[in-house]
């Protein structure tokens, strides 16, 4: 079966290049906001989904009897997620987004009922694993999908839409995540997943037409599935493990660094002989795609790094209660939704992503700035602030960077491209997050029981944590270097 290309026009036509087959189009601006609203539930599912987990998984892993596996639902989740984006975001290339995107749906709702009905901690991990892949589909083809209906001068406003998906998670997910867990019990955070699942399902297979390029080559890449994924296993195992379960230097957490280099090694020599390879080598010869991908690794460890260790500081340095202190970073993540709406919109108003990508790590380094300045005296106003400064400036990459890679590639590689620049979101975090955590651990000196941060001074604290947004600043100082080399390809009003 084959299949149209179809983009939406604010004029109500479409425009773009049709495929052999059904000449499927959008027929007019309310069919465009029924799937928007379908992609925008399914993202919000996958998006809700970490948040509400992250609140109640105390709960969770007391009831299972499993405290020494904390931390594993998560990292399998990420890496799981992290794989899937990069496979099936290439495939949805070849295959269609709207089989893929159900198909997400589908796994991600088999996932939450294994999880919903765990018995045990191993069952847990295990179909956290397979609720990844459904998730990391969903964040994906989200993206990939809204790239398929608009030009690219319009992308950007519904690209920064899309973006402010995951901060009004981030502040619903911990007040449902709570009142589900007291009403109902710790399952009925994952079973919510049935309704918004089936419900996002529905609308995107009534509302959405296929997208197949008939023209393109559906020999799937096995090979290099295969090393890509081989490589990416030891390397989550290593990052989670590294510095808690052994050191860095051991025989353990050093052999799977080894193992994920090679088979990484591996995987590069067969995508450069691959017909249709998942990552396209090509797309590093281009500047613009390089830059950006290296922005996208850089403002995801920032965000991470902000996330985590502000509440940090607000607990052990200004002895805050955990619920408040968690309040700080409501500010910075209502300040992301509204700037990621806001450059979108300016992106698409303007047709230029450059100034609005220096302007965003800028506002990040400023934020980063302040931040590296907290102290046990700083005062609440200037904590909330600096946050707020943050939540700007990341918010305003989101939609500039993936709007600029999408400039170097045609529509037959957007999903790809899109892909891609998740993956590299997600690396980001996972990477660099344990540096943070060995930063601050180092910047403690030589204390009696560092475990115990409570009970440290809040001087030496305070210390430890400016010395991670010292480093952030310098993450941003470079990505910065970056954004003014980046050259400003004009957004077209036909093409891709």
């Amino acid at each position: 079966m084959t299949d149209a290309y179809f983009i939406f026009t604010p004029t109500g036509k479409t425009e773009g290049h049709i495929m052999d087959g059904k000449n499927q189009t959008i027929k007019n601006s309310k069919q465009i906001m029924i799937i928007m609203a379908g992609v925008m539930l399914g993202l919000f599912l996958a998006a809700l989904d970490g948040t509400i987990v992250s609140t109640v998984m105390p709960i969770i892993a007391s009831d299972l009897n499993g405290m020494q596996y904390y931390t594993w639902p998560f990292a399998v989740y990420m890496l799981t997620s992290t794989v899937s984006v990069v496979i099936f975001g290439k495939c949805s290339d070849q295959f269609g987004r709207k089989g893929i995107f159900i198909f997400g749906i589908g796994v991600f709702i088999a996932g939450s009922v294994l999880c919903g009905i765990s018995t045990g901690i191993i069952w847990l991990i295990l179909a956290r694993g397979l609720q990844g892949i459904g998730g990391g589909i969903l964040t994906s083809l989200a993206f990939i999908i809204v790239a398929g209906l608009f030009p690219i001068y319009e992308r950007g406003k519904y690209m920064g839409i899309l973006a402010s998906v995951f901060g009004v998670a981030s502040v619903a997910g911990p007040v449902m995540g709570g009142f589900i867990a007291e009403a109902l019990g710790w399952r009925w955070t994952f079973f919510i997943n049935l309704p918004l699942g089936l419900a996002a399902a529905l609308i995107i297979h009534s509302a959405l037409p296929e997208t197949t390029d008939a023209k393109s080559s559906h020999e799937v890449d096995c090979k290099g599935i295969a090393c890509f994924t081989g490589g990416m296993v030891p390397l989550f195992i290593a990052v989670s493990c590294g510095g808690t379960v052994f050191d860095w230097t051991s025989v353990q957490v050093t052999g799977m660094l080894a193992i994920s280099l090679i088979l990484i090694a591996l995987f590069i020599r067969i995508e450069r002989r691959a017909a249709n390879p998942i990552i396209p080598l090509h797309f590093f010869r281009k500047s613009v795609f390089t830059y950006t991908a290296a922005a996208a690794f850089t403002v995801s460890a920032i965000m991470s790094a902000g996330t985590i260790y502000l509440p940090l500081f607000m607990q052990d340095v200004q002895k805050i209660g955990a619920g408040a202190s968690g309040l700080v970073i409501t500010p910075m993540v209502l300040a992301l939704v509204a700037a990621s709406t806001a450059a979108g919109r300016l992106i698409s108003s303007t047709r230029r992503y450059k100034p609005v990508a220096v302007g965003g790590f800028a506002t990040v380094g400023a934020g980063a700035l302040m931040l590296s300045t907290l102290n046990p005296a700083s005062p609440l106003a200037f904590i909330v602030a600096a946050s707020i400064l943050l939540g700007l400036g990341i918010g305003t990459m989101y939609p500039a960077l993936v709007i600029a890679a999408q400039t170097t590639v045609s529509v037959t590689d957007i999903g790809a491209v899109i892909s891609l620049q998740q993956f590299f979101r997600n690396m980001g975090s996972t990477l660099l997050t344990p540096v943070f955590g060995f930063i601050m651990y180092e910047g403690l000196g030589p204390q009696p029981d560092k475990n115990s941060l409570s009970l440290l001074p809040p001087e030496i604290m305070s210390h430890a944590i400016q010395l991670v947004f010292i480093s952030c600043i310098l993450l941003a100082a470079a990505a910065m270097v970056l954004m003014l080399r980046l050259e400003d390809v004009p957004l077209k009003s036909k093409g891709c």
